[in-house]
């Protein structure tokens, strides 16, 4: 949503790498001074199928990493988060 133009294969890099790095919760422009956040439906446009959807994986980790009350299921296999009520 800012002013700030760059090609699109800088672009795709800037985010891959970004997405290397783990850092998916905020993907802000590739502009030292701007803190402009690249919406998800930018990221989806810039990516390729493949790479967009590593990406919503990384999102989907990193919030459940992030959320005190967010546990995995117990039982070998399985990918299912749980919330677990804190006061118990």
């Amino acid at each position: 949503d800012c002013d700030h133009r760059f090609c699109l294969q800088c672009l795709r890099s800037y985010i891959q790498n970004e997405i290397s790095e783990a850092n998916v919760l905020l993907i802000e422009c590739p502009d030292r001074n701007c803190k402009e956040e690249i919406v998800e439906e930018a990221v989806e446009e810039i990516l390729g199928a493949e790479d967009f959807a590593k990406y919503q994986q990384m999102i989907f980790l990193a919030e459940v990493r992030q959320d005190p009350n967010a546990r995995w299921c117990p039982h070998p296999g399985c990918e299912t988060v749980l919330k677990v009520d804190p006061s118990l």
